[in-house]
């Protein structure tokens, strides 16, 4: 018996997906409540009982994504049906039926194209590039009469909403299936999430709801509860930390601190036409040694605008002395759900404070807004160098979900 295959919680809408015979089917239900694991399952199935060369993929939006949330989990349910070594390199699992299964992100649509699928799984759909499915995917299951499952957590009118309309037209070819996360996690959990989740993110994420982004972006601050001094006795002596964007113009910069309970900016920093090495400069002329921890924007791991030729903003961090934490990769969403989270939960809690000297930052946090018709932040409006400054340290320190790739 595979021990890997352990027994689900028998949710009626979870239990209907698992056997749907329908030949595209939506599962956008929230985080932790068993979706992926059941895709995974159907995928591995059919990849036992399909015919001789069958070839299955599970994909998601980027490579280590796929790696990350499939990879594993595939060798070990399929333990003792190899037919010969699963391919560390390709990402490829050959069983014993003759059938393959294939892991993949789809930012390397040359892995997807040219060749006959019979079955997809695409794990964070909502996150894969407009039309990709249309013009990459969709043409590949033509042949075989191939099939494929959706799943993911909305993310405003995205592909799962796309996909919900085409069930809506064609339920003899859809299947469209929608379950809470509070169905699965215990009543503990789901008011532990509730205390640190703001309500229109915990709708999006645990209820699997379509949300509007519309409006501000981060809608979940207020400047009449979360702008108030820091705590003297700790801004004057704690060591500090770093948020930063490398925009060249402007570039910006939050310096804060933590508490267990939490986090307190103490100061905004933005510099016209400027480089890494002067806002360096600049926050050791305001701070000295006392800012010690930095989280800057993943991209300056690679040579950019504000850093010379053959270095990085990362590696400029470093050798003045910051220790840099990152994500591989930055979700726009993620970073978003996570600072509005931290602004205002579903109890009303309050976590995240910023002092009443950073006009701009709280100027940025009011009027930064979503493009039209569009989930899409409106970078146009020139407020977002300050909000991503927030952003990425708060995505790294307080995740709403946790990702595979992290680094330092």
């Amino acid at each position: 018996m595979n021990t890997r295959l352990y027994p689900l919680i028998p949710n009626p809408a979870g239990v209907a997906y698992s056997a749907s015979t329908k030949r595209f089917n939506r599962a956008r239900a929230g985080r932790r409540s068993g979706k992926t694991e059941r895709g995974k399952r159907r995928g591995v199935e059919k990849g036992l009982l399909l015919p001789d060369g069958s070839r299955i993929g599970f994909f998601a939006p980027t490579r280590p994504q796929a790696k990350g949330i499939f990879w594993n989990d595939l060798k070990a349910m399929t333990e003792g049906l190899h037919a010969a070594k699963p391919n560390e390199t390709a990402l490829t699992i050959p069983l014993v039926t003759g059938n393959e299964l294939v892991v993949a992100g789809l930012d390397e649509p040359a892995r997807v194209e040219g060749v006959p699928w019979d079955h997809f799984l695409i794990d964070e759909s909502d996150d894969i590039k407009k039309g990709f499915w249309d013009e990459h995917l969709r043409p590949c299951l033509s042949e075989r009469n191939g099939t494929a499952d959706f799943i993911g957590v909305p993310n405003g009118f995205g592909f799962l909403y796309d996909v919900g309309l085409l069930a809506a037209q064609f339920p003899d070819e859809y299947g469209d299936f929608l379950w809470l996360s509070e169905e699965i996690l215990s009543p503990e959990e789901i008011a532990s999430i509730k205390r640190t989740t703001d309500p229109r993110t915990y709708r999006q994420e645990y209820e699997g709801a379509i949300e509007a982004a519309t409006g501000r972006v981060y809608y979940a601050f207020d400047r009449n509860k979360n702008v108030i001094e820091p705590p003297a006795e700790l801004a004057d002596t704690v060591l500090l930390s770093v948020g930063m964007d490398f925009n060249v113009n402007p570039m910006t910069s939050v310096i804060f601190f933590e508490t267990s309970l939490a986090t307190y900016v103490v100061d905004s920093i933005s510099i016209h036409t400027s480089n890494t090495a002067e806002m360096i400069a600049e926050i050791r002329h305001r701070y000295g040694d006392r800012v010690r921890y930095c989280y800057p924007d993943p991209t300056g791991r690679k040579g950019g605008t504000n850093a010379p030729v053959g270095t990085s903003d990362h590696s400029i961090l470093r050798a003045a002395g910051f220790e840099v934490f990152c994500r591989g990769v930055s979700n726009v969403r993620d970073g978003i759900n996570a600072v509005n989270s931290r602004f205002g939960s579903m109890t009303g809690e309050r976590r995240l404070f910023i002092a009443p000297k950073c006009k701009k930052l709280i100027e940025a946090l009011e009027r930064h807004c979503y493009k039209d018709d569009s989930s899409q932040p409106d970078k146009s409006d020139g407020f977002d160098h300050f909000c991503d400054s927030l952003k990425y340290p708060t995505e790294f320190l307080h995740p709403i979900r946790q990702r595979q790739q992290w680094q330092q």
